[in-house]
């Protein structure tokens, strides 16, 4: 009988003791049997950040200190390099000043790379539906071992970000734009062919809520680990009330044979009952990936994508969500 894919949740109240975190690494990498080595790539979820705005939109700096203490001592790993691709046009350095990663380049074997700073190299795809080669940093494809720290968040186009959707973050401006449309859960699902990380530590100490770039948070107060993304993400859109088939680039991973194609193939090892933390996150904010139930004066009309039944969420939909606040005194508007 082939053994199960582990998903290990550990209770974590807070950020503030960074030995904690690092404790729960370590018991992770254990059981979990993988062992980190040569030159490893950390990427965390650095989509947006802001001092007042988006301070809930990232992976806390607690959660990749503590990732950072642990790799360096550990024999086997030779460097450790943070990449990270943030979004909206904006330098990736700017965004990792504001986060407080960039005080990290001081700490022992610690490189940081901006991958939009970073030399790319055409990719090829064997699986690949929308797209058949990428340009992609060199640092990523040079990497001996991959580990993913993403943030836990609701995403108001594909309903949930976590280790799977991080892959948007190893594209450039150009290429990540290219099918962030009606195409994006497909264009995700691809991308994990090449973005297929070694280990992932989930930051869902604090989860985000409403839109994934200016999260409103929601303590959930745990940390989760695993070696495969879609396993971790099966779990983790359960616990902020997803069933996993809901969520679009999931069931496009499984159907291509991403393990594990099943939710039987996966085995929870956690200190707290699933229910109990499925509790917590009952009433999270998803109104923003649906236009109709967004608190706003505005009148929306909403078409489906070109030769689909199903309504469009990328382009102007994501624009107008991105711009609620701006919108909310706005009376009626038609959008055609």
């Amino acid at each position: 009988m082939a053994e199960k894919h582990k998903v290990i949740i550990r209770s974590c109240p807070d950020y503030e003791d960074v030995s904690r975190i690092r404790g729960i690494v370590a018991e992770g990498i254990e059981r979990l049997g993988t062992k980190p080595h040569g030159r490893v790539l950390l990427k965390p979820n650095v989509v947006f950040a802001h001092k007042r705005y988006a301070r809930f939109s990232y992976t806390h700096p607690t959660v990749i200190e503590a990732l950072l203490d642990e790799l360096a001592e550990r024999p086997e790993v030779e460097k450790i390099i943070i990449g990270e691709r943030s979004a909206i046009y904006m330098p990736t350095r700017y965004h990792f000043a504001l986060t407080g990663y960039s005080k990290f380049r001081k700490k022992p074997k610690v490189k940081i790379c901006y991958f939009d700073e970073d030399v790319l190299v055409e990719v090829p795809f064997e699986k690949g539906s929308y797209h058949k080669t990428l340009r992609l940093p060199r640092t990523l494809l040079e990497a001996d071992y991959k580990l993913y720290a993403p943030k836990l968040k609701h995403h108001m186009t594909s309903r949930m970000t976590c280790a799977v959707k991080l892959n948007i973050g190893i594209c450039d401006h150009k290429e990540r734009l290219n099918g962030h449309d009606y195409h994006l859960e497909e264009k995700i699902a691809d991308l994990y062919e090449v973005g297929y990380p070694d280990l992932i530590v989930v930051d869902a100490v604090t989860v985000g809520q409403q839109c994934e770039l200016v999260a409103k948070p929601m303590h959930l107060g745990v940390i989760m680990m695993g070696t495969s993304g879609v396993a971790v993400d099966s779990v983790g859109a359960r616990l902020i009330g997803f069933k996993p088939d809901e969520i679009e680039h999931l069931r496009i991973a499984r159907s291509r044979g991403w393990e594990p194609v099943s939710d039987d193939d996966i085995e929870i090892v956690s200190d707290s009952p699933l229910e109990e933390l499925q509790e917590r996150t009952r009433g999270l904010d998803r109104t923003f990936s649906d236009l109709m139930k967004l608190d706003t004066p505005l009148r929306l009309y909403l078409g489906n994508y070109p030769g689909g039944n199903d309504i469009c969420h990328g382009g102007c939909v994501n624009m107008l969500l991105l711009g609620r606040t701006a919108c909310r005194y706005a009376s009626k508007v038609l959008i055609a």
